[in-house]
């Protein structure tokens, strides 16, 4: 099962810092404190890992592996970092500031090299049903930050 969470600020600013709160909140919440991240090669992705080091530097929450992808990348290129994953094996959660395609395509060379891998990914609006099509069994568990549709939460602001 995949978990959509909203967070309504995400809706309201678009701002990764919000996503990037929601994520660490979250992480917080099920006390998950060891964790892997990854994130696009672009200025969405950096930005959102910067700010997601800077939030927990202070906090119990310490990086197991570090990595990035490219929507430009082949199949190929994505190896080197599912092996980075897959070493860090007392790292079970993966943080994800990446897109649905890229995610997908790293999601495929996991399975490639390890069909029975298992993480819990969190991540952004981004990275949302469209990367794990195919290799659910992959995300089992996963989260990711969705925006809600305007008649949701119109409600709210009337």
């Amino acid at each position: 099962m995949i978990c959509t969470f909203y967070y309504i600020a995400c809706f309201i600013f678009n701002s990764p810092r919000y996503q990037v709160n929601a994520i660490v909140g979250i992480l917080q919440h099920f006390h998950w404190s060891y964790v892997s991240v990854v994130y696009e090669n672009n200025d969405y992705g950096l930005t959102s890992y910067i700010q997601f080091r800077t939030l927990i530097k202070d906090l119990d929450i310490c990086t197991a592996y570090t990595g990035y992808v490219s929507k430009l990348w082949g199949p190929r290129d994505f190896k080197p970092v599912a092996e980075g994953l897959l070493s860090s094996s007392k790292a079970h959660v993966v943080v994800a500031f990446i897109f649905s395609e890229s995610a997908r395509r790293l999601l495929e060379a996991i399975h490639t090299q390890n069909p029975e891998a298992r993480f819990v990914w969190v991540g952004s609006e981004t990275f949302d049903m469209r990367a794990v099509e195919g290799h659910e069994h992959l995300a089992l568990g996963s989260l990711h930050l969705s925006l809600p549709q305007v008649s949701t939460i119109l409600p709210y602001f009337l």
